[in-house]
C-alpha cells in the first residue's frame, strides 16, 4: 500500500508540475509581444552606440591617432 501510495503522490506532482509548466508557456507566450516591444528601442539604441564607437575608433586609427590618443604611425 504504501508503494502505491508514494507512486500515486510522485504522479500528482508530476502532472502538477507539468500544469504549472504549461500554465508558465502560455504566459510567457502572452507577454513575448510586449516584452520585445520594451526591449527594441533600448537595443535599437545600444547597437547605434557601438556602431558609433567603433567607427570613431576606425577614424582615429586610420588617421594614425590611437583610441587612448596614443600616436600609431611614427
Amino acid at each position: 500500500m504504501a508503494l502505491s501510495d508514494t507512486y500515486g503522490n510522485y504522479q500528482k506532482e508530476v502532472e502538477q508540475a507539468c500544469s504549472d509548466g504549461q500554465k508558465a508557456a502560455i504566459r510567457f507566450q502572452k507577454n513575448l509581444p510586449k516584452m520585445i516591444g520594451e526591449i527594441r528601442p533600448r537595443l535599437r539604441d545600444a547597437w547605434k552606440a557601438i556602431k558609433e564607437n567603433v567607427f570613431h575608433n576606425w577614424q582615429l586609427s586610420s588617421s594614425g591617432v590611437g583610441v587612448k590618443g596614443q600616436v600609431l604611425h611614427a
